[in-house]
This record gives C-alpha cells, sequence and structure tokens, in this order.
C-alpha cells in the first residue's frame, strides 16, 4: 500500500490494471479509474472492470488494513475526522427498523430460529430485535473492538469481535442473516457472500441494505474531475461499489434467490447521481499530497478514550439526545410510511440504496 500512497500523491495511477478478477464477471481487466482517500488515512483508487463495469477499490485491502479503518477515534471523531457522531439518531433509527424486521422475520420464522447480524457495530439493531422478536435468538460479529465491547458491556449481547470469515461459525448454523451496510465494506465480497451461503441453512434468508454503487460513487467521481489537484475524501471506508445488476448476477451466483428488491430513498439517489440539483460542497476532499497522513497512523493530538471510556461516551451521547415520542410504536408506523413515499419501484435503478431479502436455495431446489 506504500506505493499506492506514493503514486497518488504524484497523481501517476491513471490508466493502470488490476489483473486480480473481477467479482461480478470473473474478468481480469480492472483498470485504474480516480484516486480517493479512505476515511482521510488510507489512500486508495477506484478501478472499474472494462468487462461489466463494476468498480472496486483495488489493490484490495486485507483484514488488517480494513479493521485499521475503523479505530476507537472513528467513533468519537474530533471535529476535523473523519467518523461516526450521531449515536442518538441511529439508535433509535435501528430501533424502529429493529421493531418492523422483527415482524417479517417472526412471520417467516412463526416457531422463531437462529439470527446472525455481520456488521452489527455497537449492536442498535440486534438490541431491538431482542426486544421485539424474543423468539429469536440473535447475535452478532463485528471487526470494530470499540463497536464490540459497547453491544456486550451497555447491551449484554451475544457479539463475536473479527469477520464473518474469521468467526468460524458452523455449517448451516443460522435461519436468518441481517447485512446492513456491510457488504460494501468487505474485501471480497463473492467470497464473503460464500461464507453467508455456507453459515446459512438451505431456505434460510439473507437480509440485506447496501448504497446502489452509481449514486453512492457518482459525486465523488465529479469531485476528481472537477479539481484534479485535489483527493475525494470517502468518509465512509466504502470498498465496492454495486449496481443493481451487479447485484443480481452476483447473488444469484452465490446461492441466493431474490425474494423482495427494494429502491430507498429515490429523491436522494437522483440528486447524487445528478439527475437533479445537487450541491457538491457536502462532499469533502483534500489537497492531493494530503490523501494519507504522512504518519500512516493515528493523528496528533489528544489520544481517543479507551476501553470503558469510550462505552461511556458512546452512552452518555446516547442519552443525552434520546426522545421518547421517537421511541413509541405510532412514530415508528409514521416514519415507515414516510420512508416508503421517498421509495422507488423495483425497476427503477435510481435510489440511494437497495434493500433485498433472499433466500438461500437448497440443493436440487
Amino acid at each position: 500500500m506504500a506505493e499506492t500512497n506514493e503514486a497518488i500523491r504524484s497523481g501517476r495511477r491513471a490508466g493502470s490494471v488490476d489483473d486480480e478478477p473481477c467479482d461480478i464477471c470473473g474478468a481480469a481487466a480492472m483498470e485504474a479509474d480516480f484516486d480517493v482517500s479512505l476515511l482521510g488515512n488510507r489512500a486508495a483508487n477506484v478501478g472499474a472492470c472494462r468487462s461489466c463495469g463494476f468498480r472496486q477499490v483495488r489493490p484490495r485491502l486485507g483484514p488488517g488494513e480494513i479493521a485499521a479503518l475503523y479505530p476507537a477515534e472513528y467513533f468519537l471523531p474530533t471535529p476535523d475526522r473523519a467518523g461516526y457522531r450521531d449515536y442518538a439518531r441511529e439508535e433509535q433509527r435501528a430501533e424502529r427498523d429493529g421493531y418492523f424486521l422483527a415482524r417479517k422475520f417472526s412471520r417467516l420464522l412463526p416457531r422463531g430460529g437462529r439470527l446472525l447480524e455481520v456488521g452489527c457495530g455497537p449492536g442498535f439493531l440486534l438490541r431491538s430485535l431482542a426486544r421485539f422478536a424474543p423468539r429469536i435468538e440473535a447475535e452478532g460479529v463485528d471487526i470494530s473492538e470499540s463497536g464490540v465491547r459497547f453491544a456486550r458491556s451497555l447491551f449484554g449481547l451475544r457479539v463475536h469481535c473479527g469477520t464473518l470469515e474469521s468467526a468460524g461459525f458452523p455449517d448451516a448454523g443460522f435461519d436468518v442473516i441481517l447485512q446492513k451496510d456491510l457488504l460494501e465494506h468487505v474485501a471480497s465480497p463473492r467470497e464473503h457472500l460464500k461464507e453467508t451461503a455456507r453459515v446459512l441453512r438451505p431456505g434460510g434468508f439473507l437480509w440485506l441494505v447496501t448504497p446502489n454503487g452509481d449514486a453512492n460513487l457518482a459525486p465523488y467521481a465529479a469531485l476528481a474531475r472537477r479539481s484534479p489537484g485535489r483527493v475525494p475524501l470517502l468518509d465512509q471506508g466504502h470498498l465496492s461499489f454495486f449496481r443493481k445488476e451487479h447485484l443480481s448476477l452476483l447473488l444469484a451466483a452465490c446461492g441466493f434467490e431474490t425474494l423482495e428488491f427494494r429502491n430507498l430513498k429515490l429523491i436522494a439517489g437522483l440528486r447524487a447521481l445528478g439527475r437533479l440539483p445537487r450541491s457538491l460542497s457536502r462532499y469533502r476532499s483534500v489537497p492531493r499530497t494530503d490523501a494519507v497522513r504522512p504518519s500512516e497512523d493515528a493523528p496528533t493530538g489528544p489520544a481517543p478514550p479507551t476501553g470503558e471510556a469510550t462505552v461511556a461516551r458512546m452512552a452518555a451521547a446516547i442519552e443525552g439526545r434520546r426522545s421518547r415520542l421517537r421511541s413509541s410504536a405510532p412514530y415508528f408506523w409514521f416514519r415507515h410510511l414516510v420512508r416508503a413515499s421517498k421509495d422507488a419501484p423495483a425497476f427503477l435503478p435510481y435510489g440511494l440504496d437497495f434493500e433485498i431479502l433472499l433466500r438461500k436455495i437448497a440443493p436440487g431446489g
């Protein structure tokens, strides 16, 4: 990766080709498209497959490099740091999502079953599912030590630290797997989905949400074209950018059949794509020479809190802004209807995110 950092600083990567096979079509021709800075601390390049157009950060990051993108300070960032801040809003959004997911999976699994959330973070969604679907045994796995520590110590959840691939779950061990905003963060989506299929029982369900790759990437590509001397800052650390057809091919190849497909947030998606007026001012960039921190490690300044201090600060951030109204069932339904009014029909792949419910195809099925 040191060579990548130097190449991005000097702008010499244009036109180079990564010959590792494409996750979607298997073609070995991923051509460098434009440079980015992942969360302000990792230089990278977004490549595009010459055959199917799938775009992905290349060369691939290893598990340690991905984990390093999300240190403790990511969860408690200072104003000048990329990271996650709005825990109160996310916690109550996850509570609402869990209410409706619990209804869905209680219908699909009337006798209960085992559920795994991959990329569970601090455990907000898991806690909601445990509350609203008590007959479903829920556990999680996440690569962030800080997130896992929070989920365990504050909520008492059963959460494993690591990737799905490293966790070593047994074959066919779960009846349902949730992956919300996760697939775009893994190094190899195809291998990840194969592992997902392995630990899911035949006939079991996979629910996933992932960004529309075109909408996700379009503003950053526009920034790169507009300011060649600057590098777009991907402040969410996304590594893969899927179109609808890419997901359909990949999921089918990994043994899943699609039951439901939704395009979420149509207006926001059209804005991001440039089909409606948008402002690039909300998307950050850094000078090309600053695409990666000089030390390649943590920023200077006071060290972030660790251990129980991190948990306490995150808990305080949630409790200080928690709203009783937003935790009520009538508000859940109100927001559910408002959200549904902003979604797009399945045949219009212009939303900001894709939401998909799938079933693992049983042998001979």
